[in-house]
C-alpha cells in the first residue's frame, strides 16, 4: 500500500484541547495497559548491550508512552548496570503533568524539538508511534540530527500499511467506550466526548487508520536512514517484529564506532 501523508485530527489547531487530550490520555492508557511495546524489549536491550547505553532520550513521548512499565522489562535483559537505566521522557509540547512515574522515569516539562535538539543533550533517543506524524523532509532532519550528534536512535510503530491492520482500526469505537471509565484520574470532559456526545471514539479510530496509512514501512525507513547519512557513519537496520499484519515496525541506527 502506498504511504498517504493525511491530516489527523488532534494535530489540527481547530482540534479542541480538551478532545485532543482525551485522545492523548486515551492513547496513553492503552499502551500501558494493552503493552503493545513489550515484544520490543529484547530489540533495545540488545542495542543497550552493543553499545553500553544506560541513559534513553525518549521523544515526542505525549502522555508518557511505554517506557513506564517498559523500563524493567529492558533492564531484565542488560548484561550488566542494569540499575543505571534511566529514561527522560520529553516533547515539544508537554503535558502539564505525567502523574506517578516509576523509578528510572523522569519528564521534562521544558519543550524538546525532536529535529533540534540542544547540543550537549545526551542519550540514546527513541520515538514511539510518533515518526508517521513527520512528512520526509523531517523525518530526515530527525535522524539527521541524531547522526550528526552521534546519538543512537531506536523508532517503533505498531501502525501499519496493511489491509489486516487497517481492518482491525475499524474496532477501535468498541475499546473506547469500554475503556474510558477505567482511565484515571477521572476527567468528566472525557465521558462527554465518548457517550453523549460519541466524538473520541470516532477521531481516535479515524487518527488510527490515518496514522496506519502514514507509517513508514522498514523498506522507506532504510531509504531515510540513507538520505540521512550520507557518509555511512550509523549502522542501520529495519524490520517488522511479529506477523507481517499485525508485528512492530522499527528503526534502529547507531554510530558504527560502538557497533
Amino acid at each position: 500500500m502506498k504511504r498517504i501523508h493525511f491530516l489527523e485530527i488532534h494535530d489540527q489547531r481547530w482540534c479542541p484541547p480538551s478532545l485532543r487530550d482525551a485522545l492523548t490520555r486515551f492513547l496513553s492508557f492503552f499502551i500501558f495497559w494493552g503493552r503493545p511495546y513489550f515484544p520490543v524489549a529484547p530489540l533495545l536491550a540488545k542495542t543497550f548491550n552493543q553499545t553500553g547505553t544506560r541513559t534513553v532520550l525518549d521523544l515526542c513521548s505525549g502522555g508518557g508512552g511505554p517506557w513506564p512499565n517498559l523500563i524493567e522489562r529492558v533492564r531484565s535483559r542488560l548484561n550488566d548496570r542494569a540499575d543505571e537505566l534511566s529514561v527522560s521522557l520529553t516533547d515539544k509540547f508537554p503535558t502539564k503533568s505525567m502523574g506517578e512515574l516509576p523509578d528510572g522515569v523522569s519528564f521534562e516539562t521544558e519543550s524538546i524539538d525532536a529535529m533540534a535538539i540542544e547540543p550537549g543533550r545526551t542519550g540514546f533517543r527513541t520515538l514511539f508511534t510518533s515518526f508517521h506524524h513527520f512528512r520526509p523532509n523531517a523525518a530526515r532532519a530527525i535522524l539527521e540530527d541524531a547522526v550528526k550528534n552521534k546519538s543512537g536512535i531506536a523508532i517503533f510503530e505498531f501502525t501499519r500499511r496493511h489491509p489486516a491492520t487497517l481492518l482491525l482500526y475499524m474496532l477501535i469505537p468498541i475499546l473506547v467506550w469500554l475503556s474510558v471509565p477505567f482511565m484515571r484520574p477521572f476527567r468528566l470532559r472525557d465521558w462527554l466526548w465518548t457517550y453523549p456526545i460519541p466524538i473520541l471514539p470516532a477521531v481516535v479510530m479515524f487518527d488510527g487508520i490515518v496514522s496506519c496509512l502514514r507509517t513508514y514501512s522498514p523498506d522507506q525507513c532504510l531509504q531515510l536512514a540513507a538520505e540521512s547519512d550520507s557518509e555511512g557513519k550509523f549502522e542501520w537496520r529495519s524490520g517488522v517484529k511479529g506477523s507481517p499484519s499485525g508485528g512492530m515496525t522499527y528503526l534502529i541506527g547507531i554510530p558504527k564506532d560502538t557497533a
